[in-house]
């Protein structure tokens, strides 16, 4: 009986452990743990997504300062989904992301707001660095229902970031 509960308590550790290993490892990235001396690798939808939810704080601790590089083109299947934008008034993306000169294309965007601005794009906000990165076959737009909708392919709204070597 001992042994039973001794090794269904070991199992459940391995169980509970192995996620918090793989995040800790860098995730589902091709590489990097989100530092200027190693970034996040994007290699497809997925990492993309995986890293906007490190910016933004969703079902992982909130770096708005992770830097990350694309390895590899990107196309973005458009389920009817709408892209949460990169980067927020509230939280403004202040890393570093170089696309390597690779595109993106795909990327759906419908930012309706219902108070307050709206910024509607890859990024939405921007106080950091965004270079190398071309965004195409995208259709991205916003509604501010009483104040005003920033929009742009790269990004909606750059607030003393850093914006080079980027088209849409």
């Amino acid at each position: 009986m001992k042994k039973g509960l001794l090794a269904a308590l070991l199992c459940a550790m391995i169980f509970l452990l192995l996620p918090a290993a793989a995040y800790a490892a860098g995730g589902s990235f091709g590489g990097g743990d989100g530092s200027e001396d190693n970034p996040y690798q994007i290699e497809d939808a997925a990492d993309l997504k995986e890293f906007a939810d490190i910016v933004k704080g969703e079902n992982t601790k909130q770096d708005t300062a992770a830097w990350a590089v694309l390895t590899n083109n990107i196309t973005l299947e458009n389920s009817g989904e709408s892209w949460t934008p990169i980067g927020s008034y509230a939280k403004p993306y202040t890393g570093t992301f170089d696309g390597q000169n690779h595109t993106i294309s795909g990327l759906y965007v419908n930012v309706v707001q219902s108070s307050g601005d709206a910024y509607a794009g890859l990024f939405g906000y921007n106080n950091g660095t965004i270079e190398n990165v071309k965004i195409e076959d995208s259709n991205i737009t916003a509604t501010a229902k009483s104040y005003s909708a920033y929009v742009g392919g790269i990004c909606g709204y750059n607030n003393g970031g850093t914006i080079t070597n980027c088209s849409s």
